[in-house]
């Protein structure tokens, strides 16, 4: 919702609280889930190295933990409408997904990342788009100290990214 009348807004977000707080067959809510994502994979592939959005670990598998966890956690995460950033850290503080905080971290840089990558004049998924002048620039706004640092962690991070996915789906079939 972008603007509305003083309590409208207060409307809506109970409204779409009490949609999200239903009880949900978790097992069944999390198997589609999975699939789902294995079909983004299969459908739509990562087209670089840093397709941070689309690479298995990326920004897609952060906001699927998120929302998967508003989905059978609802009145646990308590925040229907948020940001993913927001909810990763909330699972975080929960004890829901231990390394929230680490991935509302991680979140931040691909956003950095992909908002960067999306600005750029030249397709960012073409080899000849990453000058020495475009990987400075990546560092320098992910707080880097070079690209190849970025590069490096960027590929940790989407292994901890899998990682938590598998276990926070494991752990979710249960409750």
């Amino acid at each position: 919702m972008i603007a509305a009348d003083d309590d409208f807004g207060f409307r809506v977000d109970a409204a779409v609280g009490q949609v999200m707080a239903r009880a949900r067959d978790a097992a069944a809510t999390i198997a589609d889930v999975v699939a789902m994502r294995a079909l983004m994979a299969k459908e739509r592939p990562a087209r670089h190295p840093f397709d941070l959005k689309l690479a298995k670990g990326g920004s897609v598998d952060l906001e699927f933990i998120a929302q998967s966890a508003q989905l059978v956690a609802g009145s646990t995460v308590a925040l229907p409408q948020a940001l993913t950033a927001q909810v990763l850290a909330r699972l975080g503080q929960t004890g829901l997904v231990p390394q929230g905080m680490r991935l509302a971290e991680i979140h931040e840089v691909y956003s950095t990342v992909l908002q960067v990558m999306s600005s750029a004049p030249v397709s960012p998924f073409k080899e000849e788009a990453w000058t020495a002048a475009f990987k400075e620039l990546l560092a320098g706004l992910t707080h880097y100290p070079d690209f190849g640092r970025l590069e490096l962690d960027s590929a940790a991070m989407r292994a901890e990214v899998q990682e938590a996915a598998d276990a926070r789906y494991e752990k979710a079939k249960g409750v």
